[in-house]
């Protein structure tokens, strides 16, 4: 209802939109932002995979350069799509933290993330938003006792909350279709 509540407030696209999910997550979001884009009159499409699910005619070739949407309930996952492209921009978000809590997961799990790459483990930035963090990513140089810490308790805070740090990145036609593999 939060993220509905923005697009209705100005972000609705004109013409066609793909909508992609991104990150691990349920299919909650993904699929109400799709159904409530539908309600509005938005011409929203999906990749040719989720066809069973939305039909057919609401398919769209992923190779079709077209703006798309991502929709992600992880919250590590909007720095990388903000960086995608320079025409990148977060439509609507969301998050239980306060702002300063917010900052500092934000900050720590970029950090993490590129540390990750730095040392070859990439596969386990899928393990950013997960107050288990710890089981992933100790032992891997670089990365702190401290970080890790404080990557669980933070994360743990969301996950007893109940609510996501979920966010809506818009990429423009050239760019997300560039990213199409993702």
């Amino acid at each position: 209802r939060l993220m509905m509540e923005v697009v209705d407030a100005g972000a609705r696209p004109r013409g066609i939109v793909r909508v992609r999910p991104i990150g691990t997550s349920l299919p909650s979001l993904f699929d109400g932002v799709v159904n409530e884009l539908d309600r509005r009159g938005v011409d929203v499409r999906v990749d040719p995979d989720r066809g069973r699910i939305f039909g057919s005619a609401r398919t769209i070739s992923r190779s079709t350069k077209v703006p798309t949407w991502y929709v992600t309930e992880t919250g590590s996952q909007v720095r990388a799509l903000l960086a995608r492209d320079p025409g990148a921009r977060v439509i609507a978000d969301t998050s239980p933290l306060d702002a300063a809590d917010e900052r500092e997961l934000d900050r720590i799990q970029a950090d993490v993330s590129r540390k990750l790459g730095a040392t070859g483990h990439s596969d386990r930035r899928q393990y950013l938003d997960s107050s288990f963090v710890g089981f992933h990513v100790t032992g891997i140089p670089g990365i702190t006792p401290l970080e890790i810490l404080r990557l669980a308790q933070l994360n743990g805070r969301l996950e007893r909350n109940g609510r996501c740090r979920c966010a809506i990145v818009a990429v423009p036609a050239a760019a997300a279709t560039a990213a199409a593999g993702t």
